[in-house]
């Protein structure tokens, strides 16, 4: 009986799918009868792996089972296949045989050949063995089919392509099965395999010579390699000019054919030519070639200059004539032909080696559910791809194993336990059942439903029902088989039957059926219920072997005594019977006999030489002739493994798995390329060596090896020729122009990249890695970070750079490239991150003892350095600014463009500018501004992250997955949520349901607790007040008994223990954080305590939980191993979230090297069902997030500045003009309040209009405004204070003004008006001395509000009066609360501050104070911790000390520690330091510098003082979650 049932349906929620659309295109009798079958799902049974192979880290399969239970298996696994090539029984009437000796000897096989040959009778020349016996009716077959393809369809990955092998029977309704189930959009080609020359079929028909193969993708994105065949010598001489060389040249016209482009003169011919002058020059300037009359590679007329047909095309340049879908070119796999494997149905290696190398790239999955003789899986292992392999014959799995045995493959051979003991395969047991069934007969009078029957003399002819062991659907019994037998089959027997016999293989209960049975009075004709296991059990009997085994010399002596095969011998028997009836005294037969102790009938032994216990694999395969078996030493045999093969895998393992290859002594050439090899990846050495014992070692397998060597040869070949093509050793050195003696250290080293992949020869190709600057835009997990190492690495190499900086936007993300750099420069560069506290801390960073450096901060803090040091900027080598899309990130935008403005306009040509971004479709706009000419643009659209499918929730309890047209559903899951009733709670009446389908947060929370065992699920919030909502929800299902078993079992639970604990320390026992920790849900939010935010980040990363619950902060940057991302909502407060950020979350779902693919779910039901409602608004809505999907359709990125002078909404349907805006506030800039007052003012007036609009965003948007002028205020004091000579104002302004990026994407209009307020601000700040614009400028915060603090530290007597910390705490609070105005809960701000920087966790200022914990967070998180410690910051900036009057007091040092407690909320120095320089955690970082027992350690002291006390720190991590001790252990080393 099934463990369960699978939904055919890609990725369920819950349950098995009900196809309620379940709507057939292909109409035949019986169409729908699949319907139930699908309805119920594919049977899932036990799966006993029967043998390992090699270690199998690939996961590699060959599978004896039928290909619907194989897919249950594959699907409940997880595992999803890249490439699927079948090919099923035609329907053909033909019963498919194969030759079979069972393992079989060659002494047995050379007896039988010869017996073959003197036999002339066709039954008598092979052991025939039925495989699919391809005779069916065509209904079933159809039906058949269609559920096979369902169920195979179901581990498609989304970008999985599928092949389908198919003869001229029923091909023509297959296409059409093919089309309903993988949609008419996703079918790509008819292939025709023209397998055989012309032969006489018949004298009424043309001969028939072909096969069809259909090929379907399973969406719209899916590999495919264009394959080429070479030129005819007919279009060789028709097209091509034969060179002196040799080499084959031809002219191509380089005419516009649209007549589009502008004309231009080409040295001295004016055209419209096709191309830019720049490329056309490119080719003038190329080297000069032999063709005649020509210019590099450009053809010249008689007057010397260009004529049409002027370009030079080389044919040995071309890849040849791309394949297309007819194959004419590759022959059927004839009976004498090496490769054949004496398999009826046998395919060519050469046409799966064309589909696999098409449709697939390396390491993908490739499955075959009719594997047949193992070609697919066979050829799949050679290419360096995955397989799966799966048949429901033993002679299949057994030729498959051999034949990838001998191939060197890694695989584990499983079988499905579906209770059936089949004879050899479902086809002959069919074919045995009525000589196994005591009595049963055939009974003509009966309909075929019935088996045959049985004679009684009681009551008299019993029919029997027996199940078909090859339709899967058919072994289980249910109530629906009941119920046709009942119904349909019963009334039509005649009228004196009184009993039927029901044979059943699987059965849903028993009791239940009976129970049916008895309930149903229809029928008088008794129901007996029969297990045919109990019959089939005893039909196959395992083989026999007697052995021993003896200690000898250094190993073990196993000796095989005796080996019986009553399978074998009986079909021996058979054989012999047969041939003697047959014989004649011409041609006399003499019996095949066996010895008694049996030991021919062995060709292969399998020994297992390592295992001490567990699951039993083999080491080593014997191939044996003689009557016993030694071995010994089983590392002896595997190196005297030396075929093409082995070493193919050697170096496979070297490559991509970083597996150790050793040198080997030297006997011949196969040890020298192995040696070479190595030489050559590890120490650059060898090549030509390499390439010549390359092309030998294949001329000695081509004289002396077999077919297997001759094919892997060349595959060894072409391997090891494309990879030292993109080794480093070749492509480092000549792409970054360093010798290669600098780089050897590095690529000797076994963590240098052994390889070039994609991302890295792009930056490579575009010449990053000689120092040109340019912006790189990549998606999401294709190797950036490696390639920031590269271009790093290039510049320390060529002594371009000694310090580089690294910008990312986001502190998480400074750490996370923080471990990044350590791990790949170790000690032999100085990493250096900067504090997130705004103050003069990197004073000391360019010592004369440090040579090589790497900087990691943030851009505010980068500007605030060059705020305060103009010449640092000069100091910097090579600038690389990481997630480089935010100029119009709102005021932080602004501060960004200003900042890469600043940059752009100061550095010299010898300093490097990179820019990386996964989400900037404008990219090249932004680099033409960035560079000019200088620079360049990397993007290549063929390099793309992990597939992604999106599907919709409706209240009609479905999911809707679409594809790139959003117009058109792709699939959906119906009735995928369940509403149920939820237990009451004391003195509840009315019933509670959980989902309420109206709440996406609880259709996000359904989907999250059945998901969450696939892979991280992540609840997705629009904003943070709704974290309470969702955590008290879980907690109340929880109450009410509801099963949120699933989230706790997928956790790791002693380390979820500790996150629970650690959690509680910070919120209290009864917090909504910690009572959801303990199920198994964990949150991520802006204004979660700092260290529970890197915990939940690492429990994450390391798949301790798999369920998070959070706002946009988790994937901004940070690699999650997301899976699931729940969309609740696609605004983020009152806005529509940007196209572009929503995509840069997406790519951060189902990262690459941890998902094969994602899925992004909006749970919002109210987005589907009202797609088409346009009076609710529902249909703009939906218009709006499918936007969102569409790469296409993302937004570019723009600029914050640009923003100020556009128009902006206010709310959904009123716009404010940019241009009045400018016009109303540009005379009153100098005015501290002006723009507030004028928000307030002007959303009064809108209210006083729409009375019901509290809800908008007049106030928000003017106060961005105001951050963006201050912004630029500031900038403009900067550079009018680094300026030794006062210009003219207004023309130093626009100059600023014209190099922004605003100013380069404004129309001429917004141009105008930038300018104006460019040229108003500086006619601010006239008024202001050089000195006080100095001061302005490093206080960062605009000339009105250092205005204001400069009057109160006068006020206050700052530099007069001697203040403790608790009164310049004070003070500094009521001037916050002076500057910051009204908001909610400013009475508790002093005293929380005060207890904030005690260290006193969110719960204990909870106690004391009268507000809630979210609450006292958001003030610590936003108002201390961030905007106190600027103002703080300011203050410092402002201060006016002199230091030769000693009457001055200097308050700076105390308001500089005073700062860094207010960011860090820790209570002294010490604690400070573990939060910069170690984890940012304030509860560890208090008692860690308790054990240190000193309050005044510095950052550049703190990490010896942990080591000398580390097995007292180390014993206290022992109860905190695992993130710190792994942080502190490597920065340790």
């Amino acid at each position: 009986m099934p463990i369960k049932y699978v939904p055919f349906i890609p990725e369920p929620v819950e349950g098995q799918a009900v196809l309620g659309n379940f709507n057939r295109i292909l109409r035949y009798k019986g169409a729908d009868d699949v319907s139930m079958t699908l309805q119920r799902g594919m049977p899932l049974y036990e799966m006993e792996k029967q043998e390992t192979v090699g270690e199998n880290s690939d996961g590699n399969m060959v599978i004896r089972g039928e290909c619907v239970s194989a897919c249950a298996y594959l699907k409940e696994q997880g595992i999803q296949v890249d490439l699927v090539y079948i090919d099923p029984p035609f329907a053909s009437g033909a019963d498919y045989a194969k030759k079979v000796y069972i393992r079989r000897n060659p002494k047995v096989a050379e007896v039988i050949a010869q017996a073959e040959q003197e036999l002339d009778v066709d039954e008598l020349k092979a052991f025939e063995e039925k495989m699919y016996g391809d005779v069916w009716d065509k209904e079933k077959y159809l039906n058949w089919m269609y559920e096979n393809l369902m169920a195979i369809k179901s581990v498609m990955s989304e970008n999985a392509s599928i092949y389908v092998h198919i003869d001229w029977h029923i091909g023509h309704y297959v296409k059409i099965l093919l089309d309903e189930v993988f949609g008419e959009d996703n079918f790509r080609n008819e292939i025709t395999w023209v397998r055989t020359a012309s032969h006489n079929d018949s004298k009424q028909n043309y001969s028939r010579v072909k096969d069809s193969i259909f090929f379907y993708s399973r969406s719209e994105e899916y590999p495919f390699n264009i394959q080429y065949t070479p030129y005819t010598e007919e279009y060789i001489a028709d097209e091509w000019t034969k060179a002196p060389s040799g080499r084959y040249y031809k002219f191509e016209n380089m005419l516009d054919p649209q007549n589009k482009m502008a004309a231009y003169d080409f040295h001295g011919t004016v055209a419209r030519w096709r191309t830019t002058p720049e490329k056309f020059e490119e080719l003038w300037n190329a080297p000069q070639t032999e063709v005649p009359n020509s210019h590099g590679r450009v053809r010249l007329g008689k007057n010397g200059k260009p004529i049409k047909r002027c370009r030079i095309v080389f044919m040995d340049e071309l890849p040849g004539v791309p394949l297309n879908d007819n194959w004419s070119d590759i022959a059927y796999v004839a009976g004498r032909s090496a490769e054949s494997a004496n398999y009826s149905t046998q395919k060519p290696e050469a046409l799966l080696n064309r589909i696999i190398t098409s449709s697939s790239n390396e390491n993908m999955i490739v499955a075959d559910f009719f594997g047949g003789s193992g070609v697919t899986a066979a050829v799949a292992n050679k290419l360096a791809r995955k397989f799966i392999h799966c048949d429901i014959g033993l002679n299949s799995v057994q030729t498959t194993r051999d034949r990838l045995v001998a191939d060197g493959a890694e695989f584990d051979v499983l079988e499905i336990k579906d209770g059936v003991q089949l004879y050899r395969n479902p086809v002959q047991t069919m074919d045995k059942i009525k000589f196994l069934i005591p009595g049963l007969k055939n009974e003509d009078s009966l309909d075929s439903f019935w088996e045959g029957a049985i004679s009684d003399s009681k009551l008299g002819t019993i029919p029997a029902y027996v199940p078909n062991l090859m339709d899967s659907a058919s072994k289980l019994l249910d109530k629906v088989t009941m119920n046709r037998i009942i119904h349909q089959a019963i009334p039509e027997l005649d009228n004196d039957i009184k009993k039927v016999i029901v044979y059943y293989i699987d059965i849903t209960d028993e009791v239940e059926i009976m129970n049916f049975i008895k309930e149903d009075d229809s029928t008088t004709v008794e129901i007996e219920l029969r297990d045919l296991k109990s019959i089939l059990d005893d039909v196959v009997i395992g083989d026999y072997a007697e052995f021993h085994a003896e200690e000898i010399a250094g190993g073990y002596a196993v000796a095989i005594d005796k080996f019986m095969s009553d399978r074998v011998l009986s079909k021996i028997t058979e054989f012999n019977q047969k041939a003697f009836l047959n014989s004649s005294a011409k041609k006399p037969y003499k019996s095949i006999e066996i010895s008694e102790e049996g030991l021919e009938l062995i060709e292969f032994l399998s020994l297992d030489c390592t295992a001490n216990g567990g699951e039993w694999h083999s080491d080593s395969e014997i191939k044996i002739d003689s009557a016993k078996v030694l071995a010994a030493r089983v590392v002896d045999l595997i190196d005297e493994e030396r075929s093409p093969q082995k070493l193919l895998t050697n170096i496979y393992n070297y490559l991509l798995g970083g597996v150790y290859l050793p040198y080997l002594r030297v006997i011949d050439t196969y040890e020298r390329i192995n040696n070479f090899f190595l030489d050559y990846f590890g120490k650059g050495k060898s090549l030509e060596a390499l390439k010549s014992n390359l092309w030998v070692y294949r001329n000695e397998i081509y004289e002396n090896g077999d077919p297997d060597s001759i094919f892997y040869v060349d595959i060894l070949v072409a391997v090891i020729i494309v990879a030292c093509e993109n080794s480093s050793w070749s492509l480092l050195p000549s792409s970054s122009g360093i010798l290669d003696e600098e780089w050897e250290s590095y690529l000797q080293s076994k963590m240098s990249i052994k390889m070039l992949w994609p991302a890295q020869r792009l930056i490579a190709e575009k010449g990053l890695l000689r120092g040109e600057s340019s912006i790189v835009q990549l998606p999401t997990g294709v190797g950036k970070t490696r390639s920031i190492e590269l271009i790093i690495r290039a510049a320390f190499l060529s002594e371009r750079a000694n310090i580089a900086i690294i910008v990312a936007p986001l502190r998480a993300l400074c750490n996370e490239i923080t471990m990044d750099m350590y791990k790949a420069f170790g000690n032999d560069v100085t990493i250096n991150q900067f504090s997130d506290v705004l103050q003069n801390d990197f004073w000391n960073l360019f010592s004369e003892d440090i040579k090589r450096q790497i900087l990691i901060c943030t851009p505010e803090k980068l500007s605030y350095v060059l705020h305060h040091d103009p010449f640092f900027l000069s100091a910097i080598d090579l600038f690389v600014f990481d997630e480089g899309h935010m100029f119009d990130d709102g005021g932080r935008g602004a501060t960004y463009e200003l900042l890469v403005t600043h940059i752009r306009q100061n550095i010299t040509s010898e300093q490097q500018l990179v820019l990386l971004s996964a989400v900037l479709p404008n990219s090249g706009d932004i680099a033409q501004w960035l560079f000019e000419d200088r620079g360049c643009l990397a993007t290549d659209d063929s390099i793309v992250s992990t597939p992604k499918s999106i599907g919709f929730s409706s209240t009609q309890r479905d999911i809707h997955f679409f594809s790139d047209d959003k117009s058109n559903e792709d699939y959906y899951i119906p009735r995928i949520l369940r509403v149920e009733q939820l237990k009451k709670l004391p003195r509840e009446r009315s019933n509670k349901y959980f989902p309420d389908l109206s709440l996406s947060t609880d259709v996000a929370i359904y989907n999250a607790i059945k998901l969450c065992h696939n892979g991280g699920v992540a609840i997705y919030l629009g904003q943070q007040r709704s974290m309470k909502t969702v955590f008290e929800r879980i907690i109340n299902l929880d109450k009410r008994n509801y099963d949120l078993k699933a989230l706790k079992d997928n956790t790791n639970q002693a380390e979820l223990s500790k996150i629970k604990g650690f959690i509680e320390s910070y919120y209290g026992s009864e917090h909504y954080y910690t009572k959801a920790a303990e199920l198994g849900v964990l949150p991520h939010s802006s204004n979660l305590q700092n260290g529970v935010k890197l915990v939940v980040e690492h429990a994450l990363k390391n798949k301790y939980v798999s369920c998070v619950v959070c706002t946009s902060t988790l994937a901004q940057g940070v690699n999650i191993p997301i899976k699931y991302l729940l969309v609740t909502s696609i605004r983020n407060g009152l806005k529509l979230v940007k196209a572009r950020d929503f995509q840069n979350l997406m790519g951060r779902t189902a990262r690459a090297g941890i998902y094969t693919e994602g899925s992004i779910i909006i749970t919002d039901c109210k987005i589907y069902d009202n797609r088409t409602n346009w009076k609710n608004g529902g249909r703009y809505l939906w218009n709006d997030c499918v936007k969102l999907f569409d790469t296409k359709l993302t937004e570019p990125c723009g600029s914050s500045i640009l923003s100020l002078v556009q128009d902006f909404n206010i709310d959904y349907d009123v716009t404010v003009s940019g241009e009045k805006f400018i016009d109303i506030v540009i005379d009153h800039l100098d005015e501290r309040d002006f723009l507030l007052d004028y928000a307030k003012k002007l959303e009064k007036a809108y209210l006083k209009v729409n009375p019901k609009r509290t809800q908008n965003l007049i106030v928000q948007e003017i106060l961005l405004r105001q951050d963006i002028i201050s912004n630029i205020e500031n900038y403009l004091c900067l550079v009018r204070s680094a300026e030794t000579l006062v210009n003219d104002s207004k023309k130093s302004a626009v100059d600023i003004c014209t190099n922004t990026l605003a100013y380069a994407m404004a129309t001429e209009k917004e141009k105008e008006l930038l300018i104006k307020v460019f040229q108003k601000i500086e006619e601010n700040i006239q008024q202001y001395s050089v000195e006080k614009l100095s001061r302005y400028s490093n206080a960062m915060s605009g000339i009105g509000l250092s205005s204001l603090i400069e009057e109160w530290i006068v006020q206050n007597e700052l530099t007069e009066k001697i203040y403790t910390e608790t009164e310049l705490l004070y003070v500094i609070t009521e001037l916050y609360l002076q500057i910051c105005g009204d908001f909610r809960y400013q009475e508790h701000i002093q005293s929380i501050c005060k207890k904030w920087i005690d260290g006193q966790t969110p719960m204990e200022i909870n106690n004391k104070e009268t507000i809630g914990i979210a609450e006292v967070e958001s003030l610590c998180n936003k108002r201390i911790s961030y905007e106190m410690n600027f103002l703080i910051g300011n203050i410092c900036d402002l201060i006016e000390v002199d230091g030769e009057n000693e009457e001055q007091v200097d308050q700076r040092n105390i308001l500089t520690l005073l700062q860094k407690k207010v960011k860090y909320g820790v209570p002294n120095m010490t604690a400070i330091s573990i939060c910069e320089s170690v984890f940012n955690d304030r509860l560890l970082a208090i008692e860690l510098a308790q054990i240190l027992s000193d309050a005044n350690i510095g950052t550049d002291k703190i990490l010896n003082m942990l080591k000398a006390h580390s097995e007292e720190i180390f014993s206290c991590l022992d109860s905190y979650p695992e993130y710190f001790k792994d942080r502190l252990s490597v920065l340790m080393k």
